[in-house]
Parts: structure tokens; sequence; C-alpha cells
């Protein structure tokens, strides 16, 4: 009879939290390391006070990862999306764009280096399959975000979702 086949494999829960916790760490990375870093150097400014307050946040949960980029000078929403008499000037989104493409090398570095604190033979097909899953989940999650206009404050906001 034609039909579904399925597999069910028992893993131990400690396990499969460690693994997702190598890649949270991996999407971690990427933020700090590359895209805040793009972020502040693009920046537009006279002054380094707008660069200087761009900062990341990053929260988890089970089975997800939410990361956001801000800047909290009061200006740099003005200066990402323009205003009526200014144009654009965007440096976030690109940074966050341009981040994003290391995404997958720096998740499969995180599980490689799982892998080998464990002693655990991980497939590379496996690992670039996790990678890849987290950098196609990125890539539909990320937008610009407006914050309320009392605060002028526009955020890049990625939400990765397992």
């Amino acid at each position: 009879m034609p039909g579904k086949t399925e597999a069910t494999i028992a893993a131990d829960p400690n396990f499969i939290r460690k693994v997702q916790n190598a890649a949270k760490a991996g999407i971690r990375d990427c933020f700090k390391d590359v895209i805040l870093p793009l972020a502040r150097e693009r920046s537009p400014h006279e002054t380094d006070e707008n660069a200087d307050s761009i900062g990341i946040r990053i929260k988890s949960g089970p089975g997800r990862v939410s990361a956001s980029i801000s800047t909290s000078s009061g200006y740099g929403g003005y200066l990402e999306r323009g205003t009526r008499k200014m144009g654009p000037r965007p440096y976030i989104y690109p940074s966050v764009q341009e981040g994003l493409a290391q995404l997958p090398e720096m998740v499969a570095a995180r599980l490689l280096e799982f892998a080998a604190e464990n002693n655990v033979d991980v497939p590379d097909e496996v690992i670039a399959g996790i990678a890849g899953k987290v950098k196609g989940s990125a890539d539909k999650g990320v937008g610009i975000i407006g914050g309320s206009a009392a605060r002028k404050k526009r955020a890049a906001r990625l939400r990765l979702h397992g």
C-alpha cells in the first residue's frame, strides 16, 4: 500500500539542546563580530555619537533565537531611512545583509567545534543542512522595523525560529 514512510529517532534532549546552543552561538558570533562592527563603521557621522550608540540584543528560547541591532542616538533611524528633507543613508540594513552572508559558515564552525568537544562524528551534509536552514530562516526574517515616534528609533531585526 503506497503511503508515507516515517522514521523516528529518539535523541537525548540534552544533546539536542547542546546542538541548538552551538547554532545560537554562531548567530551571536555573526552579530557581535561581523554585523555590529560593519554597522558602526558605516554609520554616517560627523561625530561618533550614532556609531557608539549602535548595539545588539540577542534573545533565545526553546528552538528559536531573535537578534536585533539598533541605535539609541535619537537620530539613527532618520539616517537609515531618511526624512522629507534628507535622503536615506542606510548603514544598518546593508551591514545585516552582508553579515548574514557569513552566517552559515559561522554556525557551521560552532557546530564543528561542538562535535569535536563531544567526540561526535557529524557528517558534513548534516552541518551544512543545519547552517543552511539557519540562513534560510534569516533570509525570511530580516526586516527594518520602526520604533516609537517619540524615541525616533529604528532597528534591523532578525528572528530565527527552528
